[in-house]
């Protein structure tokens, strides 16, 4: 991403130096700063103009995910790169500020970025690493400039994985037609959900990944999915009558009902009578992840390889 304005235009110089200044002062890198828009459009700060929103998205990154427009500001931390690319640009000398916490993450492991040899944690049957978690705005910028160029990424992993692996088990089981439909429309469905809803796109993807986990949309006290939504028992109930979600919610469990088979749950003795015992939310989460790993580690022996 680049800043494409004219550093020869005095007036120009004067309002970035201004907001570089202010961001130092205010901000800061390591502190997050809770800012509503009327703070960030006060001539005190940005401004209010086209080339101010332009300058606020080049500077700041967003580091609140669970940001709700009305109900939770949002959250900033200065992008210290770019404000000492501004800074070159005006004659300044380089900030003072420490650096982001992208930025921490990645020179902490500025070995292993070299070598490509990456250190993984398993947790709840995934690999994880650090840098995994970089805020999609930031993340091909960040790699590229480390001479990383390709990104591999299995698209709506879940549903497409889980819908293909109940097609192989059954063959002639009935079309999916609302997980399809999800899978080749991801984008609109996620974002008139959202909009819809007063949802965050985080939140949102969080929430249909739990309901091919395993999830409800109901309000139990326990529901995970309640707990991402900031345990609100109103949106919860528009979620569960939506009609596209209750039509999915159904595709979703005739899908299960294929894989069920190739589950051991184990035998459980009820009414006198061995029974194998009903999958829970757990089950499914970890069968899927199991399925996620099936396709990840060829892919992971081919790069190490190649």
């Amino acid at each position: 991403m680049k800043l494409k304005i004219n550093y020869n235009d005095a007036r120009v110089r004067a309002k970035l130096t201004h907001i570089v200044h202010w961001l130092e002062t205010y901000i800061g890198a390591d502190l997050n700063r809770s800012l509503n828009s009327k703070i960030l459009r006060s001539p005190e700060a940005f401004g209010d103009s086209t080339f101010a929103r332009t300058v606020r998205d080049y500077l700041l990154i967003k580091t609140n995910p669970g940001f709700l427009p009305g109900k939770f500001s949002q959250q900033y931390c200065v992008n210290v790169k770019h404000l000492d690319q501004v800074r070159s640009r005006l004659g300044l000398p380089l900030t003072k500020l420490k650096p982001t916490g992208i930025e921490r993450r990645f020179e902490q492991q500025a070995d292993n970025i070299r070598t490509g040899e990456f250190d993984y944690n398993e947790t709840g049957g995934r690999s994880y690493n650090g840098l995994q978690n970089i805020p999609r705005k930031y993340k091909q910028e960040y790699w590229a400039e480390r001479n990383y160029i390709y990104d591999y990424d299995i698209d709506t992993a879940a549903p497409v994985l889980l819908s293909q692996r109940a097609k192989q088990i059954n063959p002639k089981m009935k079309q999916l037609e609302y997980i399809n439909f999800f899978i080749n429309n991801k984008t609109l469905v996620r974002e008139e959900l959202s909009i819809k809803y007063n949802l965050s796109s985080k939140q949102v993807k969080q929430v249909l990944n739990g309901l091919f986990q395993g999830g409800r949309l109901n309000c139990y006290k326990d529901n995970k999915i309640l707990e991402l939504i900031n345990n609100n028992t109103y949106t919860m109930k528009q979620l569960a009558n939506d009609p596209f979600l209750v039509e999915l919610v159904k595709d979703i469990a005739y899908m299960w009902q294929q894989i069920r088979p190739d589950i051991d749950t184990g035998i459980v003795w009820r009414d006198d009578q061995r029974r194998k015992r009903q999958i829970t939310g757990k089950d499914k989460s970890a069968y899927y992840k199991q399925l996620e790993g099936q396709v990840m580690t060829p892919i992971y022996k081919y790069l190490k390889k190649n």
